[in-house]
């Protein structure tokens, strides 16, 4: 089952306080809007109490069973229960409350910083299937100046050395446009494995079992995306742009680059993009040394068309996670803090995500998504029945801790994010459907 709260190449997360309710989070607190005469105060802050709504599906479908813990402020269980027959599942909570989703045998996902009359929605799509469409028995025109070859329809691949006809490509239905139509994009490398010419075939119905294609005469008027980031900040020591194209409708990852940086120099990459390419996401990443743990800031952007050069500052990198400190003295909660450079906007959110391995039952990570003012999170309690779904004296902490700010222009405010997070889509997943976004992204990590 998939519950979609976040998707990014780098997106995993954290929040909350690690002291419990000495922690402010976003929305906390009374805002009393005081007019000039004797009218009664607007008070914009959610009441103290009342009843926060869960409805999960997938695929639109409801679903049933699934074990909901509501939390107070401090992570204490208000209450544990099950989503009913329409995937839905209520309490009554106090301000600033936790919601603990049990997802499955090796997942659990916190939502924290909920307030009452709250209504969150989680859900997904289902996995796209497996299920062989056609083999497309692909014929290549010959080329000159080309030592290596690829083609992809989006999730099959393969490459040679020495085209001959023809090659033989799997389609499977996760490869299909909404229309039912698949496409092919292939392009041809240098010794050096830089593209020397691109060809395609686009909008192929499959036939049967096995669909003919003939691509397209091969196209060497290369174009480019171009990259210049100057400024580096300070800690910066690696810049790496990537880039991923539709075509057809159909999403075609196409490679990256990176280029080394020192503090205030600067870099520049050259990515080779697809002439017929409908849009693009692309994403530049810097990564800094200078935190003793693994960070990396990321800037993604959707654009209707491609860009010839895409220009970036240090500065545009920001806000920063500096530290990251992990508590693992009570294995059962086990807790988060970090320090931030910067200010965060309300258009954002901390996730944060860890995995242990139980004494018995395997590997399990658990996620919580946490308020924009969040310094900090404790892993809340989960009681007797459920207590087995999180960790204990037992369990072995091996795996990086990871700690996400997230922010977007798709993302209104924290409040529609912890109640909608499964409608939210990050970086090669082309969120909206058509239209530009802009998204960024800055990760730390470290190992307990």
């Amino acid at each position: 089952m998939l519950i979609r709260i976040v998707a990014s190449f780098c997106l995993l997360v954290a929040c909350g306080g690690v002291g419990g309710d000495d922690t402010p989070l976003a929305d906390a607190g009374d805002s009393i809007d005081a007019s000039t005469n004797d009218a009664a105060p607007t008070f914009d802050a959610p009441p103290s109490s009342g009843v926060v709504n869960v409805t999960i599906r997938l695929a639109g479908v409801p679903v049933p069973d699934l074990a909901i813990v509501f939390h107070d402020s401090t992570g204490e269980v208000v209450t544990s229960t099950t989503t009913d027959s329409e995937g839905k599942a209520s309490a009554t909570v106090s301000r600033d409350a936790m919601v603990t989703v049990i997802v499955d045998s090796t997942s659990n996902l916190t939502i924290v910083g909920v307030q009452p009359l709250d209504n969150i929605e989680l859900g997904g799509d289902l996995s796209p299937s497996n299920n062989l469409v056609t083999q497309a028995d692909i014929t290549v025109p010959s080329t000159t100046a080309a030592s290596g070859y690829f083609f992809t329809n989006g999730c099959s691949s393969f490459s040679t050395a020495t085209p001959t006809a023809p090659f033989a490509l799997a389609v499977n239905e996760g490869c299909l446009a909404a229309d039912g139509t698949f496409t092919i994009i292939g392009r041809a490398v240098d010794a050096g494995n830089n593209v020397v010419a691109w060809t395609s075939a686009t909008e192929v119905v499959p036939a049967g079992a096995v669909t003919n294609v003939t691509v397209g005469d091969w196209d060497t008027n290369v174009q480019t995306l171009d990259f210049a980031f100057n400024n580096a900040p300070s800690g910066a020591s690696l810049f790496t742009a990537s880039a991923t194209l539709a075509v057809a409708g159909v999403t075609l990852a196409n490679g990256g680059d990176s280029a080394a940086l020192v503090p205030t120099g600067g870099a520049s990459v050259s990515l080779p993009i697809f002439a017929e390419a409908e849009s693009v996401v692309y994403a530049a990443m810097v990564s800094y040394d200078d935190r003793g743990q693994s960070a990396v800031g990321t800037i993604s952007v959707r654009a209707d068309t491609v860009p010839a050069v895409v220009s970036l500052m240090g500065s545009d990198y920001s806000p920063t996670i500096d530290t990251l400190t992990i508590d693992t003295l009570d294995p059962v909660r086990i807790g988060m803090a970090w320090t931030i450079g910067g200010t965060v906007s309300e258009n954002s959110a901390m996730i944060v995500n860890f995995r242990w391995v139980a004494g018995v039952g395997g590997s399990r990570s658990w996620m919580l998504i946490c308020p924009p003012s969040s310094t900090a999170v404790t892993v809340p309690v989960l009681p007797g029945p459920l207590a087995s779904a999180g960790p204990d004296a037992t369990s072995t902490f091996n795996q990086s801790v990871v700690v996400s700010l997230t922010s977007s222009d798709q993302i209104p405010s924290y409040a529609d994010f912890r109640q909608n997070s499964a409608g939210f889509q990050f970086g090669d997943d082309v969120f909206p459907a058509t239209g530009p976004y802009s998204f960024y992204n800055f990760v730390i990590q470290d190992t307990p």
